[in-house]
């Protein structure tokens, strides 16, 4: 009885005590939450650090698909100029600083050349951002074959920019290796001019008796000389397959033979693709996950795929996207030393047909990572509850991020006014050789219009010597990938595209006009769209801030995210395929400040697990 007394006396304060307790318990749950979702914003922040310093590389899937579909196009055009009897140059403004790459396409039917010209666009969209290269070819009939090692193939050799950057030397005695010189050349083109002219025929027999065919071993690090050292750092063939032996990766294997007597030496690449593939797929689920969980940083989830694969084992795979690189590099084999007499010299590269599935995967994949997190995320953001800034560290991180973000758009702006106002180099002057810029990225050159403007240059005795329907086609070959190998014929031939075919007019070694018009960083380069970029993430920072403290309707912050996460992809993708890119400090700040304004959002998920 005084129990039950007790309790009706003192039962309104007993509930009143227990509708406290559970108000500051809904309190501090709602403060801990705030907290929580703030204190991600630290990592986010720095985890923005880390991801953009991966400039000049795929950044997220949408750059990955972009760059699949260019090389698509670029597929398509190298075949359809090497159909026409023509050549492709892919160039830039500061491409080939220290040599042309060449690829030799030898094909048998139209669909072997669609499936070559696949791989060459691929290596090139991976690899060679910062090369130069020539693709020219030969339909071949099947009786003109010989060996095994002359089906279907691209044979990629390397024209130095002077004789001393030679790739390849004399295994017996040391010296560098050219199989003709230029004496050699001016031989041939006098024969060439003779009246009558000595036909095609008999200039390349006469080529071929005097080819240098000794064996040969590439070029050691010691023996470079300290421009060569200097430019190491860029993607060269021989880099790519040595590296795999100091650098170790789960998904790159060499697999070595020799010939007869150990005398050739090379490897082939072994690419673990299917298990690539795995992790990646799972990477992407399990950041679909993280962004179901927080419903924020659409940008920051599309661009952290990568840098954890590379964490993975992908940083070792060379290329700006490991699943390209794996795809278009597997089963090519890499000359170390070559025997006497082999249509060989080492640090060439020969590599075979590429598939339809494989540039089928380069887009698939990407594409199905993109389309998982950004389900993740939608859920995520469906769901997400609006919450106010509380304590310290909510307004601290709130503000801190606004400002970083702001201030690095501004120092963008900056940075990008700076490169508006610079100027193209036309002609590079260096101690042993002169280089000219082509300024185009992908051209067809007329084989006719060469012939035309080159009456006796070596550009012409090539093109005489493929035009000729008398000669053997493998012999032919031959002799043009000798003559290719010479410095002076592809800088010859990088004049001729400058001044002949783009028309390019100098004042010094400065370009001023482009087919007669003015030219300038401004008129090449995508310097409105960067700035419509770095505009757009500079307005969605003050989106966020708004967003905060009033309750703004929730598609308006779905809107700002995708805003935010196009504008990032839009940049990673100038930077990773463009002809005029930007300068590293501005894919920096513009980077950091989209992902760090893509998690400021102030929201939280209940049961998110």
């Amino acid at each position: 009885m005084r129990l039950h007394e007790t309790w009706s006396h003192n039962s309104p304060r007993l509930v009143i005590l227990f509708v406290i307790i559970q108000a500051q318990r809904a309190l501090a749950q709602q403060i801990v939450s705030s907290t929580a979702a703030w204190s991600s914003q630290i990592v986010a922040f720095w985890g923005a650090i880390i991801i953009a310093s991966q400039v000049g590389k795929v950044g997220t899937g949408g750059t990955s698909v972009f760059s699949s579909v260019r090389a698509s196009l670029r597929a398509r055009s190298i075949a359809n100029a090497l159909s026409r009897g023509n050549w492709f140059l892919h160039s830039g403004w500061s491409n080939g600083s220290m040599r042309m790459d060449i690829a030799i396409v030898h094909w048998q039917s139209a669909s072997d050349l669609t499936s070559l010209a696949r791989r060459i666009a691929m290596q090139i969209e991976t690899f060679g951002d910062k090369w130069q290269v020539l693709v020219l070819g030969q339909e071949v009939k099947k009786s003109d074959f010989e060996k095994k090692e002359n089906e279907s193939v691209i044979h990629w050799i390397k024209s130095p920019r002077s004789e001393r950057f030679c790739g390849a030397k004399v295994k017996s005695t040391g010296e560098n290796l050219f199989r003709l010189r230029e004496h050699d050349l001016v031989d041939a083109l006098d024969m060439l001019k003779q009246t009558p002219p000595v036909p095609a025929k008999a200039i390349v027999e006469e080529l071929l008796r005097r080819e240098d065919t000794r064996a040969s071993r590439p070029t050691y690090l010691s023996e470079q000389h300290n421009e060569m050292k200097a430019n190491s750092g860029q993607l060269s063939w021989g880099y790519i397959f040595t590296n795999i032996d100091h650098q170790q990766s789960p998904f790159l294997a060499l697999k070595r033979w020799t010939g007869p007597n150990g005398i050739d030496r090379g490897a082939r690449m072994v690419c673990a693709t299917r298990m690539y593939l795995l992790v990646h797929l799972l990477i992407a689920c399990a950041v679909g996950l993280m962004a179901a969980a927080t419903g924020r940083g659409l940008a920051v989830w599309l661009m952290t795929v990568r840098p954890t694969i590379s964490t993975m084992g992908g940083k070792d795979v060379n290329g700006n996207d490991v699943l390209r690189s794996l795809l278009c590099m597997d089963e090519g084999s890499f000359q170390y030393e070559t025997r006497q007499g082999s249509r060989f010299q080492a640090g060439d590269v020969v590599v075979q047909p590429m598939g339809w599935w494989q540039p089928a995967v380069a887009f698939a994949i990407p594409s199905l990572e993109t389309a998982i997190i950004l389900a993740g995320w939608f859920y995520g953001a469906l769901n997400a509850k609006r919450l106010e800034p509380s304590g310290v560290v909510g307004h601290g991180m709130l503000w801190l991020s606004i400002v970083v973000g702001l201030s690095l758009c501004v120092r963008a702006l900056f940075t990008l006014r700076n490169h508006d106002k610079g100027r193209l180099v036309g002609i590079w002057k260096e101690s042993d050789f002169v280089r000219f810029t082509v300024g185009t990225e992908s051209l067809e050159l007329q084989l006719s219009e060469l012939q035309r403007l080159t009456s006796d240059s070596p550009i012409n005795l090539i093109a005489t010597i493929l035009a000729d329907e008398g000669t053997e086609a493998d012999a032919a070959i031959r002799v043009v990938e000798s003559l290719l190998r010479l410095p002076v014929t592809t800088t010859l031939l990088e004049h001729l595209v400058a001044t002949e075919i783009m028309k390019f007019k100098y004042e010094g070694d400065k370009i001023i006009t482009k087919a007669g018009k003015p030219i300038s960083p401004k008129s090449e380069s995508p310097w409105i769209q960067s700035y419509c970029c770095i505009a757009l993430v500079m307005v969605s920072s003050c989106v966020s801030a708004v967003y905060a403290y009033y309750p703004l309707p929730r598609w308006s912050k779905l809107v700002t995210e995708v805003v935010i996460a196009v504008s990032a992809v839009f940049f990673n993708s100038v930077d990773l395929v463009g002809s005029f890119m930007h300068e590293k400090e501005t894919s920096i700040c513009f980077m950091v400040a989209a992902l760090v304004t893509s998690s400021v959002w102030y929201v939280g998920l209940e049961s998110a697990g």
